[in-house]
């Protein structure tokens, strides 16, 4: 016992990252007898556990599957977060009835049941259990929930402390989203992701109807919703009519670009994020958002062709602009001749980028204001890597350039030019060819950094 211990406080008092705090106590309670567990091991590392994050605290795979035999296991109650991702066997509703009746969950705080096979029955076990009023984040995404799913949502609620809760790909339709609006789910929700399910037309009018009534959700995911071109300016009125709706994503809808620049010209206040992705965005889009009057932070946008993006630059108060596929054939050109002043965060990212485009970016005022930059997957060679290192980026304090194919040459001139980087932080260079001299070179130039290979 004294030995035991004595690792465990070590362990718990030590400045290692959380993730490895976390999975060594989880082996190392092994080591312990039922009545320690009860009486003194538990109470103190559920005190030093406290401070790692809730999602971190994850019940391991060999835990749970004790849980599902039922075996009588103390130490769940250390654990936060509830996740089968990388279970072979899905669940179904006997596991759900299993897990509801677990006396050890008090200290769950987020629940994750993608793909399980739940349905309404096992649902609606999984509401009775006592660990549910103290979630903060549910996610059933993938679970054939239907329209009765989420009329049990609706009606078991409120759930004083839930802030998120995803729904993706439940089978639901436009009765099921009209229930959770109106439900008392709507007092405390911030975040709520009900993409891939089929609405259709009509949409918008069922947000419209409900104005004024959503009046904490920030957070609003419609992806793939199979939201008509015809219901897109009843979509823009509504996101303008509920004030608290700050990001929105609309991605994979099919809108084309008449349709998205109607929605945009009703979106006549601030929002933090817009996602547009795979909607046929083109020149009227990007017009509509270049004339916006009210401040947008975040942009994201995914087409196969973009057309011309230097109107952007004109995009007020834009912190954050993610744009992948498409960059070629001049769609960048001239975008950091002026403007983005106060972009902080750019991604280009999944389309081969001309060097001319990296030229113009660091010669640019933008250069000087990044903190982050993601270049992952746009066929970068030598010839790019020599421009990024050309002129200091002072404020960078992130970059990525994963899924590149960069070898050796490349390497070395990141590491020759860590001067231009002197806030660098994390620097990422996953699926590229960079062998063991390259590696040793870039950890030596950035030693204060972490560098991912």
């Amino acid at each position: 016992m004294n030995q035991h211990f004595g690792e465990l406080r070590s362990l718990l008092q030590s400045s290692l990252p959380a993730q490895v705090i976390w999975s060594s106590t989880c082996a190392l309670l092994a080591e312990f007898s039922p009545e320690e567990l009860d009486h003194i091991v538990l109470p103190y590392a559920s005190a030093h556990l406290a401070k790692l994050p809730a999602r971190v605290r994850t019940v391991p795979l060999e835990w749970l599957e004790r849980l599902l035999r039922s075996q009588p296991l103390p130490a769940l109650s250390l654990a936060a977060h509830l996740d089968t991702a990388g279970r072979r066997m899905r669940l179904e509703n006997i596991g759900a009835e299993v897990i509801a009746r677990t006396p050890h969950l008090t200290g769950l705080r987020l629940l994750t049941l993608r793909a399980q096979l739940l349905r309404e029955e096992g649902l609606g076990m999984l509401l009775e259990a006592p660990f549910m009023e103290h979630l903060t984040e549910v996610t059933l995404d993938e679970n054939p929930l239907g329209d009765r799913g989420a009329a049990l949502l609706a009606n078991s609620a409120p759930w004083p402390s839930l802030r998120a809760l995803s729904l993706r790909g439940t089978g639901m339709a436009k009765p099921g989203l009209a229930r959770l609006l109106d439900s008392s789910l709507m007092l405390t929700l911030r975040e709520l992701d009900v993409s891939s399910n089929d609405f259709g037309w009509g949409t918008g009018s069922v947000l419209s109807a409900r104005a004024g009534k959503l009046h904490h959700l920030s957070t609003l995911k419609l992806q793939r919703c199979g939201i008509p071109p015809v219901d897109a300016a009843t979509l823009g009125f509504a996101i303008s009519a509920n004030h608290a709706i700050q990001s929105i994503d609309l991605s994979e809808n099919g809108f084309g670009d008449v349709a998205v620049a109607a929605t945009l010209s009703l979106l006549t206040r601030p929002l933090h994020a817009l996602t547009l992705s795979k909607n046929g965005v083109s020149t009227q889009a990007i017009a509509q958002l270049a004339a916006r009057e009210h401040p947008l932070t975040a942009l994201t946008l995914s087409e196969r062709e973009l057309c011309a993006l230097a109107p952007l630059s004109q995009v007020p108060g834009l912190r954050a602009l993610h744009l992948s596929q498409g960059l070629g054939e001049g769609a960048g050109s001239g975008m950091f001749e002026q403007g983005f002043e106060a972009l902080e965060s750019l991604a280009l990212r999944s389309s081969p980028l001309d060097v001319q485009l990296v030229q113009e970016l660091v010669e640019s005022d933008t250069w000087g204001r990044l903190h982050a930059l993601d270049m992952s997957a746009a066929a970068l060679t030598p010839r790019h890597i020599r421009a990024l290192c050309s002129s200091t980026a002072p404020a960078l304090t992130s970059l990525v350039l994963d899924f590149n194919g960069l070898g050796e040459e490349a390497a070395m001139m990141l590491a020759r030019a860590a001067h231009a980087f002197p806030r660098l932080a994390d620097l990422s260079l996953r699926y590229n060819h960079i062998e063991a001299p390259g590696q040793d070179a870039l950890r030596a130039a950035y030693p204060g950094a972490s560098v991912l290979f």
